[in-house]
């Protein structure tokens, strides 16, 4: 626990909650660098934002994953058991302990959601992003507590997409047009990656400020598909990283990151919003190569660069 050197305090009785979640960031992609003497920028990412949070809040430095890949890392962060005990997580099945697009399981309904507990509470609830954990209807977010949700159901790299047009051609991996749902209802198939993360900061924005009208706390899951392979981007952020594909990604990330906080401080909620930064699992080593910095070997094993991680939480963004 570093970089205790809060600006402001959230002052709202019940504070609103944004948990953030980056797939596959380690800590030099994320710009989040360890060393002896605390955190350095990573100098071919540019991940200004990222950095803010960390300066601005909280850095737990050993955070570690519940599992190495993300299925079970993604469903213990939302229920706060180890996944095992969830079901998820099995690697005999040639899934590698994730639920694909033809998946008939998902997170257990008799588990309890973080969402689930909130919105008993009185909070809105919603998702943007990728979710996961089961792409049939009863598996989708908005059983599992969500009052909403807009996002791709699992890795963009299981379906065919202008950045992924080859796709996986053997079981558990089918070739389909990658989805954009809102809901329950499919908006569109193959999505437009390239304009992914634009959408999916609107959709944020706009419940935000939805759940500012009604007076109401939210909890917002918002799970980026960056960065994790085919690393698409828009074409303002391609070429964007001395780090090419992946540094793009991140780059892309951290900008609508800033953006959201922008808007989240328009709306007049600074005191009243608590942010939180994860990842889901470690780097792999394979696709782009960036590999996990100081860390052991990557995603997929339960070495430190499969499940060591950072989280950073911050209640405040810009002066």
């Amino acid at each position: 626990l570093i970089n205790w050197e809060p600006r402001c305090v959230v002052t709202s009785a019940v504070p609103s909650l944004f948990l953030i979640m980056a797939l596959e960031v380690c800590r030099d992609v994320s710009g989040i660098i360890l060393s002896g003497t605390g955190l350095f920028h990573d100098v071919l990412i540019f991940a200004h934002i990222l950095i803010f949070i960390s300066h601005q809040g909280v850095v737990f430095t050993s955070w570690y994953s519940a599992f190495h890949v993300c299925s079970p890392s993604r469903a213990a962060m939302l229920t706060g058991r180890l996944p095992v005990r969830s079901g998820i997580g099995y690697v005999g099945d040639g899934s590698n302990g994730v639920f694909t697009d033809i998946s008939m399981g998902g997170l257990p309904l008799n588990e309890t959601t973080v969402a689930t507990s909130l919105r008993r509470a009185g909070y809105t609830t919603g998702m943007v992003g990728k979710y996961h954990l089961g792409v049939r209807d009863e598996f989708l977010p908005t059983n599992h507590g969500f009052d909403s949700y807009y996002g791709i159901p699992f890795s963009c790299d299981m379906g065919i997409s202008a950045f992924n047009y080859r796709n996986h051609s053997s079981p558990p991996f089918q070739a389909r047009p990658l989805p954009l749902l809102a809901n329950l209802t499919i908006l569109e198939q193959p999505v437009n990656l390239a304009t992914l993360t634009a959408r999916y900061t609107k959709a944020v924005l706009d419940f935000v400020s939805a759940a500012s009208a009604k007076a109401a706390p939210f909890y917002l899951y918002v799970a980026f598909n960056h960065v994790h392979a085919p690393n698409f981007r828009s074409e303002k952020f391609c070429g964007s990283s001395a780090r090419g594909p992946v540094g793009d990604a991140a780059q892309e990330m951290d900008a609508a990151i800033g953006e959201i906080m922008t808007g989240v401080s328009a709306l007049g909620l600074d005191e009243s919003v608590v942010y939180f930064f994860s990842s889901d699992n470690g780097a792999p080593l394979s696709n782009d190569g960036h590999g996990n910095g100081p860390l052991r070997d990557g995603k997929t094993t339960t070495w430190e660069g499969g499940v060591g991680s950072i989280i950073t939480m911050g209640d405040r963004q810009f002066d």
